[in-house]
């Protein structure tokens, strides 16, 4: 709720967009990890991916390469994979600071230009670092803001892996959760 009365709709409306698109972000990131587990059975055993997939045009091509073919295919197909990443999280990172620094400014310019029209005796009876420490609270508000909003994206993927794990090898996810969940115990 005090999220929602800090922004206005133009600041809601950026970072609605933000939100989007941290989507493709988060579907990457969740290719780019779950490639490289893929990229080795292939290369180990690639009959193994054929019980997950029935396509028998691309299981003759895989089954007839050497393993050298299959290292150097996959390595190329991940390298395309985690550039296509990186390119957008370079995007997605600029549209993030661009975003927060037109939220600081406008907040910040809204504090100022609020002192600015106080009254002489306002600022004879206000202390004037508490002034500035308000404008400068703005950033902080902001951060905590776009905290909250990574925490969120974090827990998406840790979801999505977590459910392409539960799909392909559910042993495999509860020996990840029992060996992670141990030193949380402690």
């Amino acid at each position: 709720k005090k999220i929602n009365a800090i922004l206005d709709s133009k600041q809601k409306s950026r970072l609605t967009l933000f939100i989007l698109s941290s989507l493709p972000l988060i579907f990457l990131e969740t290719i780019s990890i779950s490639s490289l587990p893929i990229y080795l059975i292939t290369i180990l055993n690639p009959s193994k991916i054929f019980e997950y997939l029935d396509h028998q045009n691309l299981e003759y091509i895989i089954l007839n390469m050497s393993n050298a073919e299959r290292a150097l295919y996959g390595l190329v197909i991940i390298f395309f994979i985690f550039l296509t990443k990186a390119v957008y999280h370079l995007l997605f990172n600029y549209l993030e600071f661009n975003t927060i620094k037109k939220i600081n400014l406008e907040h910040s310019s809204k504090i100022y230009s609020y002192y600015l029209n106080e009254s002489y005796l306002f600022h004879t009876q206000n202390n004037t670092s508490k002034l500035i420490q308000n404008i400068a609270d703005v950033q902080r508000s902001t951060s905590i803001i776009f905290s909250i909003f990574n925490i969120f994206k974090e827990l998406i993927l840790i979801f999505c892996i977590i459910g392409i794990l539960a799909f392909s090898e559910p042993i495999i996810l509860l020996i990840t959760l029992l060996v992670f969940s141990l030193p949380v115990t402690f």
